[in-house]
């Protein structure tokens, strides 16, 4: 089975899927968070809970390009952790509504709000989404770019 490496985490090392978990070669204990509409598998690192998801992400494709990224599984699939399933995108979407926007389609769109003369109506049809989330996009990327 192979592993990979946490980039800022010292001795932290998480599986392809994440169905184990060593920290400097003792396992952690994985557990599940059963209460509330969303469970979700996590470990208790250094007195903090960690989901399991984000610590796979983070050692098999690196820290979030951007503050406050959410974890986004391609297939919607909530039991699928494994790496190549996982990207990373916007905050926002369930198992239902998932988000559709990856970080690849927002870099896309805020150059289009930059450089082409598409409505935000017109951009989001072309995504799939709304134009409100074609707001939310252009707000999010003013954020990382500190442009507000």
């Amino acid at each position: 089975m192979k592993y990979s490496y946490h980039p800022e985490i010292e001795g932290l090392k998480v599986n392809e899927d994440g169905t184990e978990i060593l920290l400097d070669g003792l396992p952690l204990v994985i557990k599940k968070r059963t209460t509330g509409k969303h469970p979700f598998l996590y470990v208790n690192l250094r007195s903090s809970n960690q989901s399991v998801v984000r610590l796979v992400m983070e050692c098999w494709h690196g820290m979030a390009p951007y503050p406050k990224m959410a974890v986004r599984r391609k297939d919607n699939d909530n039991n699928n952790c494994h790496y190549t399933n996982l990207e990373w995108g916007a905050w926002g979407g369930n198992p239902k509504n998932p988000t559709k926007l990856s970080v690849q389609d927002e870099n896309e769109i805020w150059e289009l709000l930059q450089n082409s003369n598409m409505s935000k109506t017109d951009i989001g049809a072309k995504y799939g989404v709304h134009r409100n989330a074609i707001n939310c996009v252009a707000k999010r990327m003013k954020q990382r770019l500190n442009l507000d």
